[in-house]
Order: C-alpha cells, then structure tokens, then sequence
C-alpha cells in the first residue's frame, strides 16, 4: 500500500542524505521519496520524479507524514492524486513533536507550466509550515535556500553543491570529480 521513491514505510529510521529521481506511482500513501513516514525525521533530501496515485495521501516528497520533523528538503515533480494531495506532503498529522522547516516544492515544470494546484495538503500541517512553493527556476537558484549548508562553487565542505540556473541542489557526497582535457582531436573526459 504505502510506495515511495526511496522507501515504502519507514518505521524508526531516520533519512538523511538521499534522494530519489525516478517516477512513483501506487495506490495511496505515495510519496517520491517516502510513501509513509512515522515519527522520524527527514532531512537533506530530495526527490525529482513524478509522484501519481489513484487515491489518496499524495506527496511530492513524503505521501503521509506522521509526526517528526522534515528540513532542508525539497521535491520538483508532478503530484496527482484524488485528496490528500500536495506538492511537498500529501497528508500530514502531527502529534506535538514534529514540523516541516526549510522545505520547497515545484509550482512549476521545466517549461514553466504550472504543476501541483499551489501544493495544497489537508491534516495538521495544512497551510502552517508544509513548505514553501517555488517556480522550476527559483528552485536552481541558490538564493531560495538560504540557511542550507551550500555552496555556489566546488572545493567546499558544504552538504549542498547548486549550478546557479542549471540544477536544483544535489548532494555533494554522491557527486564525482570529472576531469576535462581538450586538443586538437576532441575532448576527452575521466572520472
């Protein structure tokens, strides 16, 4: 029942430093990183891929998220789905000890077609603090993520590496150094 990007159900694992690119699609409790999130916390996390269900409980990061915080995240595709739809979270409920801070989520595709109906969601964190809506460019611009540990250049200790105008943030222990060399019979590249 509950499908996401990265996990299905997460029960008592914190995530930190992951991401998931690929399409999602399932039932209710979808989400493109985490289908159902239980009391933990999320954060430095992202998710790109489509995310569709054919009920309810729809997120562009997390489909229903359960208590426990979320920070420093932020998800840029399409959601869809019957109720409990939202750009970020689809249905979030809170029992005192969770919020969402410093989270974003697409209002826009690549071509500037507006995607996610503003990101509305329904449950505790409705309208208070279920992130924030930004267009496809804002969100690969380095300015919308003021406050995150990252960095415009390389040679940084940062968590995040952004390419101002080409990406959204990506997290810099999965990135690789490419070397470039150019000559007169082409380029060649290593990693």
């Amino acid at each position: 029942m509950s499908v996401g990007g990265l996990v299905g159900n997460n029960y008592g694992g914190r995530i930190s430093n992951a991401y998931a690119t690929g399409s999602v699609s399932g039932t209710s409790r979808v989400g493109g990183l985490v289908g159902y999130n239980l009391g933990e916390s999320i954060s430095n996390a992202y998710a790109t891929g489509s995310v569709s269900g054919t009920d309810n409980t729809v997120g562009g990061l997390v489909g229903y998220h359960e208590g426990g915080s979320i920070s420093n995240t932020y998800a840029t595709g399409s959601v869809s789905g019957t109720s409990n739809v939202g750009g970020l979270v689809g249905y979030g409920f809170d029992y005192g000890y969770g919020e969402i801070t410093a989270s974003f989520y697409a209002t826009t595709d690549a071509q500037g077609s507006s995607i996610n109906n503003g990101g509305a969601a329904t449950g505790a964190f409705a309208g208070n603090g279920i992130g924030v809506g930004k267009t496809r460019e804002e969100l690969t611009q380095a300015s919308t993520f003021a406050g995150w540990d990252i960095a415009g250049t390389g040679g940084t200790n940062a968590v995040w590496r952004i390419y101002e105008g080409h990406t959204g943030p990506l997290l810099r222990s999965f990135l690789q150094q490419v070397t470039v060399s150019a000559s007169a019979g082409g380029i060649t590249g290593k990693t």
